[in-house]
């Protein structure tokens, strides 16, 4: 019987995270066009966002983007963003396939990291010559 509740309550536990993920992505499609949710992981709390249509972002715009990003899921269990310009980069760097690394094209997709806890926004957070730190009000 123990069995049996302990298997029911680790299904239910499963279907609620998952079940979260949905509802963060759903709400965040329905509210935003311009960027969608790719990936929670929900051992760190850490969202990955793809905004679409976004290649060449100034700091202002990237500033506005994660704050109607933060709008949109503030509700919801994370404590970090990360936010890329390309679908095949919204991951760790130790997932990327290592050649994919090599060409540069990740750190150059990454586009920004936003730390929850202490309100503040790394923009460009691998390009030494152009990352600058943002404290969001």
């Amino acid at each position: 019987m123990r069995i049996a509740i302990i298997i029911l309550l680790i299904f239910l536990i499963s279907a609620c995270q998952n079940n979260t993920f949905q509802k963060i992505e759903n709400k965040v499609q329905s509210e935003q066009k311009q960027f969608t949710i790719s990936k929670y992981d929900e051992a760190n709390k850490r969202l990955f966002v793809v905004v679409n249509d976004l290649k060449n972002a100034n700091d202002s715009l990237l500033l506005q983007t994660i704050q109607n990003i933060i709008k949109s899921v503030g509700g919801y269990d994370y404590d970090n963003l990360s936010l890329f310009n390309d679908e095949r980069f919204a991951d760790y760097k130790t997932v990327i396939d290592p050649e994919l690394m090599a060409t540069g094209l990740f750190r150059d997709s990454y586009l920004a990291e936003y730390d929850r806890a202490n309100n503040t926004v790394l923009l460009f957070p691998l390009i030494a010559e152009k990352v600058k730190e943002y404290s969001l009000k």
